[in-house]
């Protein structure tokens, strides 16, 4: 109103003022017991609708003609005595999961933790099925229940593919907490895992031929990968097979015939193969530090570990590996500290092809010490508590089993 009003002063005739202003007693001029009183919208527009008026009729007195009164501001305290519209309720109920979904609730300060934890309340319960199903397995095969095959199955059995659950409801709970819903259609799982199964009974086909010749040969690029063993890929069918299982189905045939066949012979050469391995690079105390920690991450594997130079061995297929230590030393603080990294590759030693690389540069531990020496300790006992988890599962790409 005050804006409408400066641009009346400005503008407009005093003939028209006096007739617009004339109408209604101006706020805060003295007036009347509405001193200071806030017009409303419907007395704004009838003052400036007087204006218009007014202005007519100075036109048609020869005067300057209509002038442009600007509209006032939208007050959003101010609905013309209209209600403005209530938000639509908070969801506090979660829905259904659709027929034929396994649903799962999870719980977290936020909405993100919500939905994490209710993905991973699906997926535990994919694999306490599989569980249960190999734990009554075994007391089939063996008459009582096998330990050591739960804790097997407990570590390696996984739903890994996450990305089919779904999230189908978030509400908050309390002023700082949410619930999260997730489900997953159980026949798009497991199509996904029937068709996983249908590519790997291929790969193990596409197997059989040159394991064949590597058992022949000794070649170590074959039988040392795991990804090339057939009992390796065979598991990973039979993982599959048990989480379509769990959900309901029935799994495909995992594998081709003839793969029962290579699967002794195979295993018995990778039994008897031994990997040369030579070390160089940085101080002789590092050398034999790092080269402690690599053979134990091979022995995991079951392989045997020999130093020396490169060579084929007699009686069983034979590698050979470089171990190349590094490390860096500086002095700071008054303290040496010394940083350690290696790479170790591992190929066939007939025919050079690789059979595993591994690199944990620029450094895999540091440590430091008053001296050199003692800076060097450190760094190895570091070394010995990072690498297992650090480094362990690279290794899974090997195996002498």
């Amino acid at each position: 109103m005050r804006r409408a009003l400066s641009i009346l002063f400005a503008r407009a005739p005093l003939t028209v003022l006096a007739l617009a202003l004339g109408a209604a007693p101006l706020v805060g001029c003295g007036g009347p017991p509405e001193r200071g009183r806030t017009l409303s919208r419907a007395e704004a527009d009838a003052v400036r609708q007087r204006a218009r008026q007014a202005t007519d009729g100075d036109v048609e007195m020869g005067g300057a003609g209509p002038v442009a009164v600007a509209p006032a501001p939208a007050d959003p305290t101010d609905d013309g005595g209209e209600p403005l519209p209530e938000a639509p309720p908070e969801a506090t109920t979660l829905p259904e999961a659709p027929p034929g979904h396994l649903a799962g609730d999870g719980f977290g300060p936020g909405q993100r933790e919500a939905v994490l934890d209710a993905r991973k309340a699906v997926s535990e319960q994919i694999v306490a099925s599989m569980k249960a199903e190999t734990d009554t397995r075994s007391a089939e095969y063996n008459g009582e229940g096998d330990q050591s095959t739960s804790v097997k199955v407990r570590t390696t059995t996984a739903f890994d593919h996450v990305e089919l659950i779904k999230t189908i409801g978030v509400v908050r709970r309390g002023p700082a907490d949410f619930v999260a819903r997730a489900a997953l259609d159980r026949d798009a799982a497991i199509a996904v895992y029937a068709a996983e199964i249908a590519r790997g009974r291929k790969e193990l086909a596409t197997l059989i031929p040159s394991v064949t010749r590597a058992i022949e040969t000794g070649d170590t690029s074959v039988l040392l990968r795991s990804d090339r063993s057939p009992s390796w890929v065979l598991a990973e069918q039979q993982r599959r097979a048990r989480i379509i299982n769990a959900l309901g189905g029935s799994a495909p045939a995992l594998a081709p015939p003839g793969v029962e066949a290579i699967r002794g012979p195979a295993r018995a050469a990778r039994s008897r193969a031994s990997i040369r391995l030579q070390v160089k690079g940085a101080t002789p105390g590092l050398r034999r530090g790092v080269l402690g920690q690599v053979s134990k991450l091979l022995a995991a594997r079951g392989c045997t570990v020999v130093e020396g130079p490169a060579g084929l061995a007699a009686g069983g297929p034979t590698a050979q590996a470089v171990l190349t230590v590094s490390h860096r030393a500086h002095r700071e603080r008054e303290l040496d500290w010394v940083y350690v990294g290696y790479e170790l590759d591992i190929r066939d030693a007939g025919n050079g092809r690789g059979v595993f690389h591994h690199a944990s540069l620029p450094t895999a531990a540091h440590g430091g010490g008053i001296n050199p020496q003692a800076a060097e300790d450190s760094a190895l006992r570091a070394l010995s508590k990072k690498l297992p988890a650090k480094d362990g599962p690279a290794y899974r790409a090997l195996t002498c089993r």
